[in-house]
């Protein structure tokens, strides 16, 4: 969500420059964190939240204010939820074809074909 709405609130590209650095960072520390090093969770959020805020470096005026900028919920939430009864006729397939392999195997190695053909025999 962050990410998303880092070009909605800076105008400028330094700015979002900067924004996205501090979340790679925090990328960084949080995969370091699960990693089992715990103690640089602090440090991933600390850069999650106040090191993209601090990314705006423009000079203020003495009568400046903040501008609100309406946040954009996370697009690929959205994409999931519109996807949903496709992927679950999909898997409706799978579970049928895979009556003696696993469901990852049929749906890695089984359902390209298998849907490949159907294509090939609806199109002509």
């Amino acid at each position: 969500m962050i990410s998303e709405n880092i070009p909605i609130q800076y105008d400028n590209i330094e700015d979002v420059w900067r924004a996205f650095d501090a979340l790679s960072r925090a990328s960084i520390f949080l995969k370091r964190a699960k990693g089992g090093d715990w103690d640089l969770l602090s440090y991933a959020y600390d850069l999650m939240s106040s090191g993209v805020a601090a990314a705006e470096i423009e000079k203020k005026k003495p009568n400046w204010k903040p501008k609100w900028k309406k946040y954009q919920f996370p697009s690929y939430i959205q994409l999931l939820s519109k996807s949903k009864d496709i992927r679950d006729t999909r898997d409706e397939i799978i579970k049928k074809l895979a009556i003696h392999s696993s469901f990852n195997k049929t749906l890695n190695d089984t359902y390209p074909f298998f849907k490949y053909s159907i294509i090939n025999m609806i199109n002509g």
